[in-house]
């Protein structure tokens, strides 16, 4: 009797009366009769087989024809009935002996086993093959099955050299490997360090999805990640002339993001009561800017005096996080002087003067005096953060109208005139004025400046040319020496822009004094006067700690050399500042001089520029302001900045003479910085 037969039964008859039929059935065959109980081996045998025959059923979703197709061979062969069952069966002639079976577990079919014993079974066929017929073997089964591509494969790994199995393995891993895909935050990184507006990164993405690839998270994930740069709502204040966030929480939102970035060097170091308690120092300052562009938006309210051509913000700079206790450097800004951490506190549309002056900075400075520590919790650790905020992001006109003296001729820190500003002679210096520092940048352009107007008068040889002929002749000066610079080093030198100013700028200075023989030749200034205004402005703009004796007795020669050629020319206050103060500056200010330059305000000025046209709602001016803000926060929140993929500009390297003004590294300090970058 042949598996098929039992099928077929199967298949017609209810679960329950299966077995108990296809016994008959079996009985019947064999002329035995039915009063005869059926031995228990048959029973046994017929109930495996009825559940073998189940397993596969379910196997192909009870599709009849597909098991048939798949299971052919198999239902074709033989049912082996147990020896005892055989016993019963009465010899008649003509009979056939029906297959005997051996007593015992049946065995279990080949595709149900375990691989171990699947390797015994085929032990005798793996031996007695060679390789050859084996894998000709495979791929005929396979052809046979409609499995043609695998058998392809089998036939170039069988075929091919060893390394071919290796590629194929490589690219299925390859292949299995997770797509990757970038985090909101990210995603937001690139959207800021690109520049793209929200319709160009949805372009990108939509890009990216055109081939499958879900690198860039939808829209609304990012807008998630931006509402994390933004403090609560309730801390900020927009009109249609200005904008503001309280200080207290800007402090402890970049405070908390400052954490989030070194929260590894939190958890490694914060671990006592006393060293939870950090302080950040930041520094702050004010600017103003004018030939903005004008919008044909309505100004509401009481702002209708006031006119969008003219912008005063107030912004400030993380610069360093320690602890309290011992002075350790949790984080470090790496970039001090740059946008990407200015931090927008607020803008108004007042033009500069010296009345808004004073009033935006006694707004900051009340919100300073009633600052309370910020509290921070990373990862379970709650931490205290105070807070030091020092005034030196000015220019010279804004220290000069927060000191005692109107006149920006005059030192504001011991008030001479310009006529004493040459003297040796000593005044009274008011000490609190030491606190604004050096303002680096400003003093690049000024230094190159006050050589500039030495040159154009080195005919006349006085300060101020009054009379017709000596104003001819420093314009004839001033004319040779502008065609000079620019034939020879590219340089528009001392011409006015269209908008405002003119080309005298912090990049102009630089080349103006790196190129000290080329400038020498030029102008005609004396080569060492040139070169020691050099060194002494790469020590400032230094970001490492300067000695403040060295700089004394180095700035004091300098004055010398400066008095002996050119004691006729009184030179400016920013000048005078540097040669006379810089000493009592250098020891007041709490980090070195170059990390608290005026640079990322100034700066400030361009983005305000680029973020109020590109990045912004223009349907109102409420709008517009408050997409501004918004875009500062972003830009210049510490968690993005730090994670930035925008290389850093090539640094020239820093001269031998301004590094023989610096002091000695604290090796103890370095070693702590190394461990917390790591």
């Amino acid at each position: 009797m042949k598996r098929r037969d039992i099928f077929d039964i199967w298949l017609k008859v209810g679960r329950k009366g299966r077995n108990n039929l296809i016994i008959e059935k079996i009985l019947k065959n064999y002329d035995i009769e039915e009063c005869n109980k059926p031995p228990r081996s048959l029973q046994m045998l017929i109930s495996s087989l009825t559940a073998r025959i189940q397993y596969k059923w379910e196997k192909y979703k009870r599709n009849k024809i597909r098991f048939l197709a798949e299971n052919a061979d198999w239902l074709e062969e033989e049912v082996l009935l147990p020896s005892e069952f055989l016993s019963m069966v009465p010899s008649c002639s003509g009979s056939t002996t029906p297959p005997t079976r051996h007593s015992g577990r049946p065995e279990r079919p080949f595709e149900i086993c375990h691989i171990k014993v699947k390797k015994r079974k085929l032990k005798e066929l793996v031996t007695s093959k060679s390789q050859e017929e084996l894998t000709l073997a495979t791929q005929m089964k396979l052809v046979s099955s409609g499995k043609r591509d695998a058998a392809n494969i089998v036939k170039e790994i069988s075929l091919a050299s060893p390394s071919r199995a290796t590629k194929i393995k490589k690219a299925r891993a390859a292949f299995t490997k997770p797509e990757p895909k970038l985090s909101p935050e990210a995603a937001l990184g690139i959207l800021v360090d690109a520049k793209l507006s929200v319709e160009q990164y949805k372009i990108l993405r939509k890009g990216a999805k055109a081939v499958n690839s879900n690198l860039y998270p939808a829209y609304y994930l990012v807008q998630e990640a931006k509402t994390k740069c933004y403090p609560p709502e309730d801390s900020i204040e927009v009109t249609d002339t200005y904008a503001e966030i309280k200080l207290q929480a800007l402090l402890n939102l970049t405070s908390q993001r400052i954490c989030e970035v070194q929260q590894d060097v939190i958890e490694q170091h914060c671990t006592s009561e006393c060293s939870k308690k950090l302080r950040l120092i930041s520094k702050w300052g004010c600017d103003g800017s004018s030939a903005q562009s004008r919008y044909k938006q309505r100004i509401s309210g009481e702002g209708l005096e006031c006119s969008d051509e003219h912008m005063f913000s107030v912004s400030l700079v993380p610069l360093r996080l320690i602890q309290e206790d011992s002075n350790n450097i949790i984080w470090q800004n790496p970039r001090p002087n740059s946008t990407r951490f200015c931090r927008m506190i607020r803008f108004s549309y007042k033009k500069e003067t010296k009345e808004v002056i004073k009033s935006e900075v006694n707004i900051i400075k009340t919100q300073i005096s009633k600052l309370v520590p910020s509290q921070i919790t990373i990862h379970g650790i709650n931490l205290i953060c105070s807070h030091d905020l020092v005034f030196t992001m000015v220019d010279g006109k804004i220290c000069s109208t927060l000191s005692q003296y109107d006149s920006t001729q005059k030192c504001y820190i011991c008030g001479k005139p310009p006529k004493k500003i040459n003297t040796d002679t000593t005044d009274a210096a008011n000490e609190d004025m030491y606190s604004f520092g050096i303002s680096p940048l400003h003093s690049w352009i000024r230094a190159y400046e006050c050589l500039l107007h030495i040159a154009y008068k080195s005919d006349i040889k006085t300060w101020q040319a009054r009379t017709k002929e000596d104003k001819e002749s420093v314009a004839s000066r001033k004319k040779h020496i502008q065609e000079r610079f620019f034939a020879e080093m590219g340089l528009l030198v001392d011409m006015p822009k269209q908008s405002a100013g003119n080309t005298n700028d912090g990049n102009t200075a630089r080349r103006f004094f790196r190129n000290s023989k080329l400038t020498a030749d030029i102008t005609g200034i004396n080569l060492d006067l040139i070169k020691r205004f050099h060194v002494i402005l790469e020590a400032l703009s230094c970001e490492l700690e300067i000695d403040p004796e060295k700089f004394k007795t180095y700035a004091k020669e300098t004055k010398k050399l400066y008095l002996v050629h050119y004691s006729w020319y009184y030179m400016p206050c920013s000048i005078h500042k540097i040669l006379d103060h810089s000493k009592e500056i250098i020891e007041t200010c709490v980090l070195p001089l170059g990390q608290l330059a005026e640079e990322a305000q100034e700066a400030n000025n361009k983005e305000y520029r680029r973020n109020r046209e590109y990045f912004s709602r223009k349907m109102s001016r409420i709008n517009t302001n408050r997409d501004v803000l918004n875009r500062f926060l972003i830009v210049s929140d510490p968690l993005l900045s730090s994670k930035s993929t925008v290389q850093n500009r090539k640094r020239h390297a820093l001269p031998s003479e301004p590094i023989a003004l610096l002091k000695a590294p604290n090796m103890r300090e370095e070693t702590s910085s190394t461990e917390e970058d790591e």
